[in-house]
Parts: C-alpha cells; sequence; structure tokens
C-alpha cells in the first residue's frame, strides 16, 4: 500500500492569559487545535509594572504539544505531518537571558511601563528616527535595565522576546529574532539593522538578536525538544510575528489598501500601505508584513471594556438585539472605561463623557457600540490624512465582531464593507507563515488559499447619512474638550 503524505502546518500562540496551538492544512481546515491556559502565582508588583514567568509558557506549551501530537495520532496522522511550525506572541515583551539560556529575570510585558524615563532619554537621542518609542516598548525595558540592574545587565546573554525564547527551546538557537517581534526592540525595518543611536543609550549590539524576516527558516525542531513534546526533528521551525500581526494574516488582510480591525478590551486598526508611515505624534506605528508591505496602526484605549464597565450583568446578546430599535442614539458618547487615551488622540488625562440623556440601559449601550464606531472612523481618517490609501472593506475580529448589530453600525458609521473571518485566532496566523515558507512561497497566495469568511455587511445608505452628522458632532464635542 502507498504511503499517503499529508500536508500540515502548526501555528502558535502565547498571549497574556494562555497557550494555543492550531495544526491547519494547506486548505485552511483546522485539523486539531488546544489552549491550555497559564498558573502564575499572583505577583504583588508596584502599579505600572507587569511581569510573567517565561519558564511556565514552556511548561504549558509543552503540555500543548503533547496533546496536540496525541489528537493527531487519533486521526491517523504523525508528527512528522507537520511541514513547519511557527510562533507568535505579545509585541514589546522582553526577557534578559544568560549564557545558558536561562532567565535572568521574569518577563517584563507588553503592558509593563515603568520605563517612563527611558522612553523619553530614547526619543531625546532618536529624534530623526521614524518611531517614537513609548514606555511599554522592549528598547525602553532593555534600557530601564541597563540603568536598574547593571549587573544583571552585564550578564545578559540576549535581550530576547517572548516568542524568541519559545522558538529557542524548539530550535536551541536563542541569538534570532524575527523583524515584526524587533520592531518595538528599535530595529530599523527601512535600513535592516539596528540604528547607530543605540551607542550613544550604551546599549552594545552583541546584546541583541540577528534579525531575519517572518517566515524565514530558523532551524528544525531539536532532539531534545522532539522528546518533551512529541514533535518531530523533521519540522521545520519558521520566523514569526507579533500577535497583532498573526491576527492580520489570518484575517486575510495582506493587499494594499486592506483594513484590518480587531475589537477586543480595546480598539485596534491598521492597514495595508506600500510605503512607510510616519506619524511625528507617536499616535500610529508601521509594522511590516512579510510580502514587504507596511501595517500603519494602532490601538485605541475605548473598545470592549466599556460595556463590561457599563453593563456587566446583562446578556450581551440581548442588549446587540435590543440595540436595533435605538439606533441612532443620537448620544455623543466617549466610550473610555478608564482615564487616559492613546488613539485617535494622546491624553493621559482624558476621560468618558456623555452628551444627552440616555433613555433606559439600551438606549446608553447602542449609544456605546455607536461611539466605538465614531472613534474607528477617527484613526481610519487619521491614517488618511497621513498618506494612507484605504479600501472599501475592514476585515473584523475580535470579540466585538461577533455582534451582528455592531458590525452594522460600524459598516454604516464607517462606510465601508465589514467582512468577517472563519477563523481569526492568532494562531492561524501563524500556521499561515508555515505555509507561506514550506509550501506557496508567497503569503498573498497562502492567505487566498487558506483564509475563508463567515459573512460580510454592507452600509446601509440612509443611516450612512444620518451617522454622518452624528459623526461631525461627536468630532465637535471632543475638540471642545481639547481630545484632538
Amino acid at each position: 500500500m502507498e504511503e499517503v503524505n499529508f500536508l500540515l502546518f502548526g501555528g502558535i500562540d502565547v498571549g497574556t492569559t494562555g497557550v494555543k496551538v492550531i495544526i491547519s492544512d494547506e486548505q485552511g481546515n483546522v485539523i486539531s487545535s488546544i489552549s491550555h491556559d497559564f498558573k502564575f502565582s499572583k505577583l504583588s508588583l508596584p502599579d505600572g509594572y507587569s511581569e510573567q514567568n517565561p519558564k511556565i509558557w514552556w511548561e504549558e506549551l509543552k503540555s500543548t504539544l503533547k496533546l496536540i501530537i496525541r489528537d493527531l495520532e487519533g486521526k491517523f496522522l504523525f508528527a512528522s505531518d507537520i511541514k513547519a511550525i511557527s510562533v507568535d506572541s505579545t509585541s514589546g515583551t522582553i526577557i534578559p537571558i544568560d549564557k545558558n539560556h536561562e532567565p535572568l529575570h521574569n518577563a517584563l510585558m507588553y503592558n509593563d511601563n515603568r520605563s517612563i524615563n527611558e522612553a523619553k532619554k530614547i526619543n531625546d537621542l532618536s529624534q530623526d528616527f521614524y518611531l517614537k518609542f513609548k514606555p511599554s516598548f522592549a528598547l525602553s525595558k532593555i534600557l530601564w535595565f541597563r540603568e536598574n540592574k547593571p549587573k544583571m545587565y552585564i550578564n545578559t546573554y540576549k535581550f530576547v522576546h517572548a516568542a524568541d525564547y519559545l522558538v529557542g527551546k524548539l530550535t536551541g538557537d536563542f541569538s534570532i529574532s524575527d523583524s515584526s517581534n524587533s520592531l518595538k526592540t528599535g530595529y530599523d525595518i527601512i535600513r535592516k539593522r539596528w540604528p547607530p543611536f543605540f551607542e550613544e543609550l550604551g546599549i552594545t549590539l552583541d546584546k541583541l538578536p540577528e534579525v531575519v524576516q517572518p517566515g524565514e527558516k530558523i532551524g528544525e525542531i531539536t532532539k531534545k525538544c522532539a522528546e518533551e513534546t512529541g514533535l518531530s526533528t523533521a519540522t521545520n521551525v519558521v520566523a514569526g510575528v507579533t500577535d497583532g500581526t498573526a491576527g492580520v494574516i489570518a484575517s486575510g488582510a495582506v493587499n494594499p489598501r486592506d483594513i484590518f480591525n480587531v475589537i477586543g478590551t480595546t480598539l485596534v486598526e491598521r492597514v495595508v500601505t506600500k510605503k512607510l508611515i510616519i506619524d511625528k505624534e507617536g499616535r500610529i506605528y508601521c509594522h511590516q508584513l512579510p510580502t514587504g508591505n507596511f501595517l500603519p496602526g494602532g490601538a485605541s484605549n475605548v473598545g470592549g471594556e466599556v460595556l463590561k464597565k457599563h453593563f456587566p450583568n446583562d446578556n450581551l446578546k440581548v442588549m446587540d438585539k435590543k440595540s436595533t430599535e435605538y439606533k441612532p442614539s443620537n448620544l455623543i458618547i466617549y466610550p473610555l472605561a478608564r482615564k487616559g487615551e492613546r488613539l485617535p488622540f494622546i491624553n493621559p488625562l482624558a476621560e468618558s463623557f456623555v452628551v444627552g440623556e440616555p433613555k433606559d440601559k439600551y438606549h446608553l449601550f447602542t449609544g456605546c457600540l455607536e461611539a466605538v464606531a465614531y472613534v474607528e472612523r477617527w484613526i481610519l481618517d487619521i491614517l488618511k490624512k497621513l498618506g494612507a490609501k484605504l479600501g472599501t472593506t475592514v476585515y473584523s475580529t475580535g470579540g466585538g465582531a461577533y455582534s451582528d448589530e455592531w458590525c452594522q453600525i460600524r459598516a454604516d458609521v464607517l462606510n465601508k464593507i465589514i467582512r468577517r473571518p472563519m477563523i481569526v485566532e492568532s494562531a492561524m496566523g501563524a500556521a499561515i507563515l508555515a505555509a507561506k515558507y514550506a509550501i506557496y512561497k508567497d503569503l498573498v497566495k497562502a492567505t487566498k488559499k487558506m483564509v475563508h469568511y463567515r459573512d460580510h455587511f454592507v452600509p446601509n445608505s440612509e443611516m450612512k447619512k444620518i451617522y454622518e452628522a452624528i459623526y461631525k458632532k461627536f468630532r465637535d464635542e471632543c475638540d471642545k474638550r481639547n481630545y484632538k
């Protein structure tokens, strides 16, 4: 009997709360998918600090991979059928490791903001650089280690990103990163180098990884890793991207003018462009796809969190259905759940406001859905003003995309088609990258074959006109509060 060769591809997503592994075939069909939550002991940290123990990531990933391989074997498939695997993780997370590849400190997570002074110092020295550094960026954290833990800095072999650490565990090579994760470490994605101003910061390049492009091969699964996880030493490990960029790939938004959106706790908006978009105000920054196209955009502090704040005990599906009776609400709301905003404007003191008197909770709920759509529209206006060319379709993911009613409101406010992919997990984006390396050789071809769509929402011409007028009032109310 002739042996059948299966083509399978793995995507690993290591997020804030857990790990997810997806195994897909070359058509984008999910063959196996397993998640594990992290079990962290609660850390007592100062305000603005956020840390995790990276060893726990690896322990949970090993357990998840063992279950994946067991699941495949139950379907008469084998670890050796997985031709390539790729890893994505949080953007801006950094870990100092020693020469034995052991962490010298907990990972400083993507939302750790202790490095305020360091970010200011970096920006003072890099005024001609196209990127404005924030305290949450990896480079700011590396400088924090240098200035606050000098002995640890000296003993650091490499500063690695979260994905790099796990790739190292898979391949034995901890010295390589990808350009997507390296962006917030200051890697110049235009000139393909670490910038000269690092010397003035006292950060030596030998402590930073070699950078390759996403989708390039880094190595193979080691024998030790194979014994610990059940993976095959024949499987290639491919350079990944940040979790946000993996989400873009999973959505299929990889062509110029494609717009990508996530509505989760916060709102993320990006557009695919042929040229680098520079925002001197620091609201917008650019990732880069393996195609060479850029991904300008950023994250707002508004999003689904405002619904959790105002309607913590309500059934949101019921609230969604009721919203159709109340739109347009004619309420003007800036929908922050907490103080501070970063996009479409930067103001650490910005607060939520409501203009108009809500009749009841359903009226307020509808106003909040509309308000997030107004903020999304504002972000797209900024991107367009900065030179980005916008297409007609928004590829929408995140918890907010599951609401039909919210998608329709957004279509009407944005005057864009809202398209929902079948599979929106970042792990799927990593699997697509692995398939791009192994068989497709081109990311656009890979997404055409592997990304499928559930449905879409088309703008209503009458509602579009109504929302256009309300959006202008929304912007006027923001101007009055100097939110601009």
